[in-house]
């Protein structure tokens, strides 16, 4: 089993990977946020971690990509980057997820005042493989409207792949099939969230066959699942109970999904749901207020095996030890 990530943090600047050890990301005076860590590839023998990267080049945020292994190490040859240096252009909110022996590592390209005319953002696709990057990147999903914070999971034959548009007037979650050949197989996006409510931070985790899309909208958590042929079913509550709701992160193991998400006076809390059943129950997890986990608490399912999100109801009060 990989003993790797638990909770991915950004914290002054530095990126780490945690469960009983720590590995530092290479600091050189610049900064580093929004980490995510795919699940890893027995072909690198490591789990490929991406990031932004704000380094002094004359441009604005990029995306930096490292395998990590088991051990917690950097693998040659240490951090790389998979897109930047284009100046006025962000590469913003970096994920990755892996299967078929490669990553799809996606973002969104935000275009600052001053870039060449264009779409004002667009979700981007690019493989890395065990030997490095691919040679070019694609557009997820392109068009003259607003695109964020985009999430990726592996189905088993395809990528699905949600973001925000503003296509309607408002945020709403769409989502597209990437096949492992970089085909988009819904290039106008797939509506995943409630008509008329705005949406919040999408993520996305899968079973196979199927995938669970879950966000943050009107102070609650929702959820729906898309199969495999791109089709959306109706949207139900996963929390509803809680004040200030929001960042849900979702991954899948052992036959659950499994969302934490950020409840009253920023609580961690851990919900499982069975493939096309409801909310099996949730515990909480940390009652930590640490800035660098406010916004999404990333989980990764193999801590999850046997912890106590797998019980309804149990409270387990400053939670986990990280560091």
């Amino acid at each position: 089993m990989f003993r790797g990530a638990c909770l991915l943090m950004a914290v002054a600047g530095l990126v780490f990977v945690s469960v009983a050890k720590t590995v530092l990301i290479p600091y050189e005076g610049y900064t580093h946020s929004d980490p995510r860590l795919a699940a890893p590839l027995s072909s690198a023998g490591a789990a490929l971690m991406v990031w932004n990267d704000q380094r002094p080049s004359g441009y604005n945020r990029s995306v930096h990509a490292a395998w990590v292994t088991d051990h917690l190490t950097l693998a040659p040859p240490g951090d790389f980057e998979v897109a930047g240096g284009l100046i006025y252009h962000e590469y913003r909110n970096p994920d990755v997820a892996s299967g078929y022996g490669q990553c799809l590592v996606v973002w969104d390209n935000h275009r600052d005042q001053g870039a060449p005319p264009g779409p004002p953002d667009e979700i981007m696709g690019w493989f890395v493989y065990p030997t490095g990057p691919g040679p070019s990147g694609f557009y997820v999903q392109s068009g003259n409207w607003a695109k964020s914070l985009p999430a990726v999971a592996f189905e088993g034959s395809q990528y699905l792949v949600v973001w925000l548009g503003w296509r309607e007037g408002y945020a709403r979650v769409y989502g597209a099939r990437v096949l492992p050949n970089g085909t988009v197989l819904d290039p106008t996006g797939i509506p995943i969230s409630t008509v008329g409510e705005a949406a919040l931070t999408p993520s996305v985790a899968s079973a196979g066959g199927s995938s669970l899309v879950a966000w943050s909208a009107s102070g609650q958590i929702k959820g729906a699942f898309v199969d495999d042929i791109g089709t959306p079913h109706p949207a139900f509550p996963i929390e509803s109970g809680l004040q200030s709701v929001g960042g849900p992160s979702v991954v899948y193991g052992d036959g659950l999904y499994y969302v934490s998400y950020v409840g009253s006076e920023q609580v961690f809390i851990c919900g499982s749901i069975r493939p096309g059943c409801g909310l099996r129950g949730r515990a909480m997890v940390s009652r930590s207020r640490h800035p660098a986990w406010s916004r999404r608490p990333l989980l990764d399912s193999a801590c999850l095996r046997g912890s106590p999100c797998r019980d309804s109801g149990i409270d387990i009060g400053q939670g986990w030890p990280i560091l």
